[in-house]
């Protein structure tokens, strides 16, 4: 069972991505998962930066982010920001993005943003797995003497 920061039990998953199809693809997964996920499906468009962070907190434990998300009007803010805001309120998200040109823009928010995977790599139900409970040991002050998950590491055809 994945926990959140607290040791509490981490059940409720915000999926925020502007694609509807996508977060239902996102939300298959975490079902399939077996770990008694369940997957919050967070349509558009959200509140301000920092009602969206306390209104998440409610209502979810942990969440996947995609990255663009001002493009679509989803929401006023990229999913950098936005991850980068939950961080620093322990609050375990994962940065998913497809956009290589995006690494730049999100830089100024890496320091914030522990794991940052290419969307494909939320596929798989063992990164996805791996990816929570790095982030929530990091979250927890145990920080990992390997780089976290970054976009663009795994070799791609």
């Amino acid at each position: 069972m994945l926990q959140t920061p607290d040791a509490s039990a981490l059940h409720k998953v915000a999926v925020i991505d502007d694609e509807p199809d996508v977060r239902a693809s996102y939300a298959d997964i975490l079902k399939d998962l077996d770990l008694g996920l369940e997957p919050v499906d967070v349509q558009g468009p959200l509140d301000t930066l920092d009602l969206f962070v306390e209104e998440s907190l409610r209502r979810s434990d942990a969440a996947i982010c995609d990255y663009r998300m001002k493009v679509s009007n989803y929401a006023g803010f990229d999913g950098a920001q936005l991850v980068s805001e939950f961080y620093k309120k322990s609050f375990p998200a994962l940065l998913c993005t497809r956009f290589e040109e995006g690494i730049d823009e999100i830089r100024p928010y890496r320091k914030h943003i522990p794991i940052l995977l290419h969307w494909e790599d939320l596929m798989d139900p063992d990164t996805l797995r791996f990816s929570f409970e790095r982030l929530v040991a990091e979250l927890r002050g145990e920080i990992p003497p390997q780089p976290a998950l970054m976009a663009n590491t795994r070799p791609r055809s």
